[in-house]
């Protein structure tokens, strides 16, 4: 499976239902199973992970990092609405 073809696709659906801290915890989790899974270091996981948020409507990130062997991510993300509301997410899982 074409991990950044999976993370862009599980990013949108994230987006169309709407950006939350739980969302994004299950989303980090699976995505980190499916990189151990499929042997992905953790420096390639970080950056398909942080392309993936860029390349979404999820515009801010200001930290995003994975510890080798791909078993713990932090990451934190801050995220504007349409209107302008901003919200903070951080996650560490």
């Amino acid at each position: 499976m074409d991990i950044e073809r999976w993370l862009n696709n599980e990013i949108a659906k994230i987006t169309e239902r709407g950006v939350s801290k739980s969302a994004m915890a299950s989303f980090i989790m699976d995505a980190l199973a499916m990189a151990r899974e499929q042997r992905i270091p953790a420096y390639e996981m970080t950056v398909f992970l942080t392309n993936a948020l860029f390349d979404s409507s999820i515009k801010m990130i200001e930290d995003a990092w994975v510890e080798c062997g791909c078993r713990y991510a932090e990451m934190v993300i801050r995220i504007r609405d349409k209107i302008g509301n901003e919200q903070t997410i951080e996650l560490r899982v």
